[in-house]
């Protein structure tokens, strides 16, 4: 193994050997090699004008220093590939880039569910986004994994009698609820890796409900009563917000759910509203 000194001291000789350099430097040169500690019994003969050169190469030892430290390059390299092979093939890894807990009925998902591989090779991806940050490309790129949109959610959740469905808050008068809580995004109330089912605050029906107001309102407290009050608390204590859940509305305010059952449900605890659903999630994607 050759450092760049010593390649550079070679060729230097080289050259004055084959008569392309001047005899200036030339012990200087010659002493760099003869010093190399990677050359032993190096020696030189130099008869008038013919300069004549010889140069021995020492073969290095498996105790060179050189040496050690390839060796110890190589183990080390290997000792890592080895591991990271035994973590990739047994699926720990994913534990490893997760980041966070999984959600509330995703715990045996994995993710590859919902994390699909973007099209096209690395190669490729790496090109798309050159020519995507040199204004070459319009459209963006993604490396590695596509983001995770409604479909994904909806290709395990899609329900026809949805009572909120995402693609309803496209609508014009929508607009700023949109802006305030993101409402047509399922992540924006079910984000996921929180370890939780809803991870937005309870309190989100006022960005769409308050003008309501019911001609005919079967509540004890009629609905514009509550919301002048603000109680947007009490929303959820009746109202299954997707309409999933099969019971009976609450017709007075002493028969709604507690608050703080509302609230486990929440963070991952049994629904409150009733165990018997009209639509069961897929279990896995088909």
């Amino acid at each position: 193994m050759y450092s760049a000194m010593h390649l550079c001291a070679w060729t230097c000789f080289s050259d004055h050997v084959s008569g392309n350099m001047p005899i200036k430097n030339y012990e200087k040169i010659l002493l760099k090699i003869k010093n190399s500690p990677i050359f032993k019994n190096t020696y030189y003969n130099i008869k008038d004008q013919s300069k004549i050169f010889h140069l021995h190469r020492v073969k290095m030892s498996f105790r060179s220093k050189p040496r050690k430290r390839q060796w110890a390059g190589f183990f080390i390299g290997g000792y890592i590939t080895v591991v990271m092979s035994i973590v990739g093939f047994s699926g720990l890894f994913e534990s490893f880039v997760q980041k966070g807990p999984m959600n509330t009925g995703h715990e045996t998902l994995e993710c590859k569910e919902c994390h699909l591989t973007a099209p096209g090779t690395f190669r490729q991806q790496v090109q798309a986004s050159l020519k995507y940050a040199l204004n070459v490309r319009e459209t963006k790129p993604y490396l590695g994994h596509l983001p995770v949109k409604n479909q994904v959610c909806l290709d395990c959740h899609d329900r026809p009698e949805d009572r909120h469905p995402v693609f309803r808050f496209i609508e014009p008068r929508f607009a700023k609820a949109r802006e305030k809580i993101q409402p047509h995004s399922c992540l924006s109330c079910h984000m996921e890796h929180m370890g939780r089912r809803v991870t937005i605050e309870p309190d989100y029906c006022m960005h769409c409900h308050a003008k309501l107001s019911l001609k005919k309102d079967p509540l004890d407290i009629a609905h514009h009563t509550l919301i002048e009050e603000k109680k947007w608390n009490t929303c959820l204590r009746c109202h299954d917000f997707h309409g999933n859940h099969i019971f009976d509305t609450a017709t007075h305010t002493s028969k709604m759910i507690a608050e703080f059952k509302v609230m486990d449900y929440f963070q991952g605890a049994p629904s409150p509203y009733s165990s018997e659903k009209r639509y069961e999630a897929k279990k896995q994607k088909e």
